[in-house]
């Protein structure tokens, strides 16, 4: 063989990690010829540039519940939500993806919820460390609730956010 794969046409890697390059999950094995390195390329970007986004709205919500509404705290970002889904409500009667944008939208959100946090057990992970202790319970449970307790509001809100 002469290193490259006759079937996707595309470097043979060896060495320690060359199975990585193997996986489908590289662009051109998992659509063939049809996705060209530019577009994977340009859609690992995007990937990334909406991953980032999301990044700094969580950021700009954290600092926002310490600095510009510590009384609204929490609140504030289910308000934003609301408040949001009603703009697409009265701003965007139509569109080219949906007859009711607001109506998408809050699938989406919902959607994204629930692959993030509940098929993941994030949601099952919160329920379970955040009653109070009991006194004489012991093992990890208690460490893991001193830890999450403070942070508790600021989980719960980027997961607001997102």
């Amino acid at each position: 063989m002469d290193g490259r794969d006759r079937r996707f046409g595309i470097e043979r890697a060896s060495g320690k990690y060359s199975w990585l390059k193997r996986l489908p999950i590289h662009g051109e094995r998992l659509y063939g010829k049809a996705c060209s390195p530019e577009v994977w390329q340009r859609s690992r970007k995007r990937f990334c540039g909406c991953f980032f986004s999301l990044l700094f709205s969580i950021i700009v919500e954290w600092v926002g519940m310490v600095l510009w509404w510590p009384e609204q705290g929490i609140d504030h970002s289910r308000t934003m939500l609301a408040n949001e889904i009603r703009y697409l409500d009265t701003d965007f009667r139509r569109s080219v993806v949906t007859s009711d944008p607001a109506r998408f939208a809050k699938e989406v959100a919902d959607g994204t919820y629930h692959y993030l946090f509940e098929v993941t057990r994030v949601v099952a992970f919160i329920h379970w460390v955040s009653p109070p202790l009991r006194q004489e319970e012991q093992g990890m449970r208690p460490t893991l609730h001193k830890i999450y307790r403070p942070l508790a509001e600021f989980v719960i809100a980027a997961m607001q956010v997102t």
